[in-house]
Formats: C-alpha cells, structure tokens, sequence
C-alpha cells in the first residue's frame, strides 16, 4: 500500500479508508469487530493510517519480528 500511496497523491485522511477497501477475509472481519467495539465504547475512530498501522501491526505482527 505505500507504494501505492507514494504512487498517487491520497489524502492523508483517505488513506486508512483505502487500507480497510484493500484487506480480505480474517483481517476485515477482525477490523470490523475492532471498529463496532471502538464505537460501543465511545472511543475515538481510527482515522489515520498512522494509528491503524500501529493497531494492525500490534495484532498480526509477532513482537520478536
């Protein structure tokens, strides 16, 4: 995605959005539950790629890697 990002000029509040359109089965399902909660609990959405990468990269990358 960031090389699709450095490709076209996005706006950085569009980003994320793109990102969410892009991930398939497991991730959406597991985004779409974290955003639903996020709302339940009167959280702050993730609007940002910079949060959401750092969210995503908590959940699916190993913290040894």
């Amino acid at each position: 995605m960031e090389f699709v990002f450095d490709c076209h000029l996005y706006l950085e509040e569009n980003k994320a959005k793109l990102v969410v359109f892009e991930v398939t089965n497991y991730v959406i399902i597991w985004w779409d539950q974290l955003v639903i909660g996020r709302r339940h609990n009167g959280e702050r959405p993730i609007d940002t790629l910079k949060d959401m990468k750092k969210i995503m990269r908590n959940r699916f990358v190993p913290s040894h890697y």
